[in-house]
């Protein structure tokens, strides 16, 4: 196996070793794997066989055609300019080491949408210069379950809302003396007889109290 000394005296493999078995490591990984030139052209330098099957390609060629071997041709255009600036406020970040997250959309050959998430490094790669190396995997069923969890809760604050709008609507308001027990004000869709301005609240009180026993309990 051919070796190179480094500068600190150990041995590193060769380039003409290294980068197949670089090539081989990124075949293992549980997703998918890529790699751009962190320039105008955002250039992909390589992709791995996860990558062309999460974007429904069956070979390298069918995925060159399909994205143009580009970061924008990955990314649904409707989520590039969004992703982009995300990407650069967080590298630009020197608290972040030069890594990134974002969740973006996607375009199957298919025409498939499904949503991705995507973790990337910035950093130097020797004969390319600056690049970024990324990983991705589909999140479309998490990122859709989020969604009907949001729908859903949406919902039920409107239902809160209408019922809280009705119980307004019906309650009965009163604005009372508390010295002399003299009802000054009684408003709302609920007043009964006694709920009158000049009444008494203890006998609003006592007829309310009434009203909500059955014909059985109002005798004994």
């Amino acid at each position: 196996m051919a070796t190179n000394e480094n500068q600190n005296g150990g041995a590193t493999l060769s380039e003409d070793v290294l980068i197949p078995a670089i090539k081989w490591m990124a075949e293992q990984v549980p997703g998918g794997f890529f790699v751009y030139l962190a320039d105008d052209s955002q250039k992909l330098i390589y992709v791995n066989n996860v990558c062309l099957r999460l974007f429904g390609c069956e070979t390298f060629e069918e995925f060159k055609a399909h994205t143009g071997l580009t970061l924008r041709g990955l990314v649904h255009p409707d989520d590039f300019e969004r992703i982009q600036a995300s990407i650069d406020a967080q590298i630009a970040d020197p608290d972040n080491n030069n890594l990134d997250y974002v969740e973006y959309r996607i375009i199957r050959k298919d025409g498939a949408v499904r949503w991705m998430d995507d973790y990337g490094h910035f950093t130097q790669l020797p004969g390319y210069g600056p690049v970024y190396y990324v990983f991705i995997n589909d999140i479309t069923e998490k990122h859709e379950a989020m969604e009907e969890s949001r729908r859903r809760a949406k919902v039920y604050e409107g239902m809160i809302d209408q019922f809280n709008a009705m119980a307004d609507e019906s309650l009965t308001v009163f604005r009372t003396n508390i010295t002399t027990g003299e009802i000054l004000e009684a408003r709302g869709r609920d007043l009964y007889d006694a709920d009158y301005a000049g009444g008494a609240i203890a006998e609003s009180a006592r007829v309310r109290s009434e009203s909500f026993l059955v014909p059985g309990d109002r005798e004994k």
